[in-house]
């Protein structure tokens, strides 16, 4: 009768571990969506965001696109900081991804075609920026997040 009060023990032992990681892993999750949820409409207040994301929009419909403003007469001016600011905003939503900050599946609900037009339009941009500055890193985040974004249905 010991060993079967042992197994018994064990067995709620064991039962009880799986409950508070559960319970853990169920928090977290949580968590997760709640902080990206956050950073998402804290984003959609954000006046610097919108104008900047308007401004984006109408320099990505001229028929020259983005990639002019990449030019060195060009950096630090007020199209070229517009254009960033939302350049940057996908690099930080990418690093919060990769980071296990930001819930990716929530984000690519909200943000997906977006993203994949916003790419469409900054890619020449952002090709003549790196070649202009020789840094093959400039906004690889958001590139990968593009990336991760493709390869989901």
């Amino acid at each position: 009768m010991e060993l079967s009060g042992a197994i018994i023990t064990v067995a709620m032992g064991l039962i009880a571990a799986g409950v508070a990681i559960w319970g853990i892993r169920s928090q977290r999750e949580i968590a997760l969506k709640r902080t990206t949820l956050d950073m998402i409409s804290q984003a959609e207040r954000d006046q610097d965001i919108i104008e900047a994301q308007a401004r984006f929009s109408q320099l990505a419909a001229q028929p020259s696109g983005l990639a002019p403003y990449a030019e060195r007469n060009k950096l630090g001016t007020d199209d070229v900081d517009k254009i960033r600011i939302v350049l940057n905003q996908y690099e930080i939503f990418a690093i919060g991804i990769k980071r296990g900050i930001i819930d990716e599946e929530l984000y690519f609900l909200w943000f997906k075609s977006g993203l994949l037009t916003h790419w469409r339009y900054a890619e020449p941009f952002i090709i003549r920026l790196r070649a202009l500055t020789g840094s093959d890193v400039l906004f690889r985040e958001f590139e990968w997040l593009v990336e991760r974004a493709r390869n989901r249905p």
